[in-house]
């Protein structure tokens, strides 16, 4: 009689466990979820990087001023390039923009 109650508080222990384990994962994954949500409905910042004053300058939004101008003179470009940034470069991660900065800056 004592092994058989000793066996049900451990079953019913482990089945306590494993549930309260399967409800953690569970309120995480939900926490995931809500956090990606938000994050993805946060609006983005949007760069743009086009020439100004012959320089390759980066823009924030729709900003006149230039966030940044670089030592990259547009008339050294090919010219499908110079084309690109006299109408402006969409750029939206800032990964992005060291990428496209570092292609042509080097």
């Amino acid at each position: 009689m004592r092994s058989k109650k000793m066996l049900w508080i451990a079953l019913s222990t482990l089945v306590f466990a494993l549930y309260s384990f399967a409800l953690l994962k569970v309120g995480m994954h939900i926490g995931y979820i809500e956090s990606r949500q938000a994050y993805d409905s946060a609006p983005q910042t949007r760069y743009v990087v086009k020439a100004y004053n012959g320089m390759i300058a980066v823009f924030e939004g729709d900003a006149e001023t230039p966030q940044r101008v670089f030592d990259i003179r547009v008339e050294t470009l090919r010219k499908q390039d110079r084309e690109r940034f006299e109408e402006g470069v969409v750029i939206l991660s800032l990964d992005e923009l060291a990428r496209l900065i570092e292609d042509f800056g080097s």
